[in-house]
């Protein structure tokens, strides 16, 4: 494409072409949507295939969160509101992103959200999969239990737990969020036992959202991460929820609630 323009490149090998050709399709269908990182060209040769998209210039939502290690719930509505709405559009075509987690955000150099990666989508989505994929930080409990679960559902969820992310600084299922336990195992057995136990409390749905977020997105954040076989808000009624209506208004929320006291973020284990 030679117009002077940048673009982001993806290289997928040939053997993947079924799952290359399959993004490439699902892209084409929700490009259009302002908050999803276009795709402008495919091109193949006899080893791989090139999917052309729209270079976002910014930092993916994980980078932003290892900076400033709470998002303050202003900030937090703005980008939730632009992707829900990518979420409840891609749903709407019966398409199902599968691995809406923070590094899968891009935040442009203008602020505003973009959902990138969907190479674990599907399209043509009914309802129910029996395919476990996507990241294990962003599974639904149904997901990781079984493997039986409803696509729509298992994003909604993969939103919850984003969200969570936002205000509190850390994964809702880490039971590390300070590093002390760090100094007990040797190696890799610590991400083993970090990822054991962020497993178990996924599919028994056990945390706790922190005191200084406001009751409306508690409730939210509750409404998007319910426990297996109990219902969760569908996509295209979030933006109906009473926290968005209501007007922002940081002062009147404890600061504790936007401050980490550690001098790191802990979500530097998941990255």
């Amino acid at each position: 494409m030679n117009n002077g323009k940048e673009y982001a490149l993806k290289c997928i090998e040939i053997k993947n072409s079924r799952s290359a050709f399959l993004e490439a399709r699902i892209l084409e269908r929700v490009s259009d949507h302002p908050n999803i990182a276009k795709l402008h060209q495919v091109i193949c040769n006899k080893t791989e295939i090139y999917l052309v998209l729209e270079l976002v210039k910014g930092c993916t939502f994980m980078d932003l969160m290892l900076t400033h290690k709470v998002i303050p719930e202003s900030c937090a509505k703005k980008w939730m509101i632009q992707l829900t709405d990518a979420m409840s559009y891609i749903h709407s075509k019966s398409i199902i992103h599968r691995d809406i987690k923070a590094g899968n955000v891009m935040i442009d150099i203008y602020g505003n959200a973009k959902l990138i990666d969907f190479g674990v989508g599907e399209e043509n989505h009914a309802n129910w999969s029996n395919m476990v994929a996507g990241t294990v930080t962003c599974m639904s409990p149904e997901m990781l239990r079984d493997g039986h679960y409803n696509g729509y559902n298992n994003d909604v969820w993969s939103l919850g737990v984003l969200l969570f992310t936002m205000v509190s600084g850390f994964h809702p299922f880490d039971k590390d969020v300070g590093g002390h336990y760090r100094a007990r195992f040797n190696g890799n057995n610590y991400k083993t036992w970090l990822m054991s136990e962020l497993v178990t409390s996924t599919i028994n749905n056990n945390y706790q959202v922190p005191a200084g977020v406001s009751w409306e997105c508690r409730d939210l954040i509750e409404k998007c991460m319910t426990s297996i076989g109990s219902p969760r808000i569908k996509s295209n009624v979030i933006l109906t929820h009473l926290w968005f209506k209501k007007c922002s208004n940081d002062s009147n929320i404890s600061p504790n609630g936007y401050v980490i006291k550690m001098p790191f973020s802990p979500l530097y284990k998941f990255k």
